[in-house]
């Protein structure tokens, strides 16, 4: 059974980060204009604040386990916004997922 002041604590937690993951993505397109390029770091004050909320996450997690995925997911935002290779975070992802992720999770989801 999901609590409701946990779902949507979850729910405002993830709008936070995929808004602040967007608005780096988008200052990513607006510096390549239409040639791709590298992956530019954020700035360390949306890195801070990005980390801030995904602190935020983590705490809830802990006592509200559907949150887990979202964790590893904004987890590995967080690295490329530092600026970590895109191949290397990928496999922490995929990792993470398969070793934390119960079975009936992923048969259920």
């Amino acid at each position: 059974m999901v609590c409701l002041p946990q779902a949507v604590q979850l729910l405002m937690c993830d709008l936070l980060l995929v808004t602040r993951t967007n608005i780096w993505q988008q200052q990513q397109q607006k510096s390549a204009g239409q040639q791709p390029s590298p992956i530019h770091p954020a700035c360390p004050q949306e890195l801070r604040g990005f980390q801030l909320d995904l602190s935020s996450l983590r705490r809830l997690a802990q006592s509200f386990r559907p949150a887990m995925r979202r964790v590893f997911l904004h987890e590995a935002t967080a690295r490329l916004m530092a600026g970590a290779s895109p191949t290397r975070t990928h496999q922490l992802l995929d990792r993470s997922l398969r070793r934390r992720v119960p079975l009936s999770s992923k048969e259920g989801g």
